[in-house]
């Protein structure tokens, strides 16, 4: 068991969703998707990073104490 591994959690299911929106954004307008994809997949880097940051937090706070 892990404290904050909600965070973990989130950033899978913001992974699972993101790529999601990215296949949809390809299938649906294949010319504006690159543009797209670029800004979704930098948004999802930013957001993940955090989250990441996040749950290392959490388990330095369980490790230390």
């Amino acid at each position: 068991e892990i404290k904050g591994e909600i965070w973990l959690a989130l950033s899978g299911l913001l992974s699972i969703i993101l790529g999601a929106i990215v296949l949809w954004i390809f299938f649906t307008r294949p010319v504006e998707s690159f543009v797209a994809a670029g800004w979704l997949l930098g948004f999802h880097a930013a957001v993940y990073g955090v989250t990441l940051l996040f749950l290392s937090w959490s388990l330095r706070k369980t490790r230390l104490g």
